[in-house]
């Protein structure tokens, strides 16, 4: 397909929600509503026997709004994008991509209505992409999603290099091929007035792994070390093994 376009519409309720945001002196539980869209354009490209998208556009929109309280009703919103350009750079299947995020949320003090940034985001054994660190609310090297925001910009620099060709049986498995990719990201986020910035460089191996014949495997390894402007720095690293394509 040359491109897609798709749209979704979403409402969520929930009963006997506690919110975290919410002080001591001003608890809330009770149910939640929350109704939203979500809008996805992409058009991108790959050659055979690619690991990677080679090249193209891919851009995302989310926004919500959110009602939640028991006695009295408590309003959130958010909104949040991010766009991706991908090009082939310097060398035949050398990507090189570009994604620019931001985020705003606003009303009443709701966690539902926030921004969590966290770790690669990858479990032992993986269902989703195992490039988990372009996921907007990744940042490498964090570990759990608990710095929290309500508006950020987000800005990564990644390379994906040529995948290699390995073609090594052992019995009827083989491992067919490896890439590797280094990336950089920078997030600048607010919470609640309060002012954070954060640099992450890391890298990620995947290997691609073929059993009896038709079941194709991903085994990632990666490593990111990021600092933060209050002077902190953390490392993370993991380990993931995804099943099917």
């Amino acid at each position: 397909m040359p491109s897609t376009l798709e749209q979704w519409f979403y409402l969520d309720w929930g009963q006997g929600i506690v919110d975290a945001d919410r002080t001591e002196s001003d608890p809330m539980e009770g149910s939640l509503i929350r109704f939203g869209t979500r809008l996805k354009k992409k058009r991108l490209r790959k050659s055979i026997g690619s690991v990677h998208y080679e090249q193209g556009i891919e851009w995302n929109l989310d926004a919500a709004y959110i009602q939640s309280g028991k006695e009295s009703s408590v309003n959130a919103y958010y909104a949040m994008g991010d766009i991706n350009l991908l090009s082939i750079f310097l060398l035949p299947h050398n990507v090189l991509r570009l994604q620019a995020s931001a985020g705003i949320a606003g009303g009443d003090a709701l966690s539902a209505s926030r921004f969590y940034f966290g770790g690669f985001g990858s479990m032992a054994l993986q269902y989703r992409n195992p490039a988990g660190y372009r996921e907007v609310m990744s940042l490498p090297g964090l570990g759990d999603r608990r710095h929290q925001a309500d508006r950020f910009i987000k800005i990564t620099i990644e390379n994906a290099f040529p995948p290699v060709s390995i073609s090594y049986a052992q019995g009827d498995h083989y491992l067919s091929k490896m890439d590797v990719s280094l990336f950089t990201q920078y997030l600048a986020l607010e919470n609640s007035g309060a002012a954070e910035n954060y640099l992450c460089i890391g890298a990620q191996l995947n290997l691609h792994l073929i059993s009896f014949y038709t079941i194709e495997s991903t085994l990632s390894v990666g490593y990111a070390h990021t600092w933060i402007t209050s002077k902190e720095n953390f490392s993370e690293a993991f380990i993931s093994l995804k099943l099917f394509r």
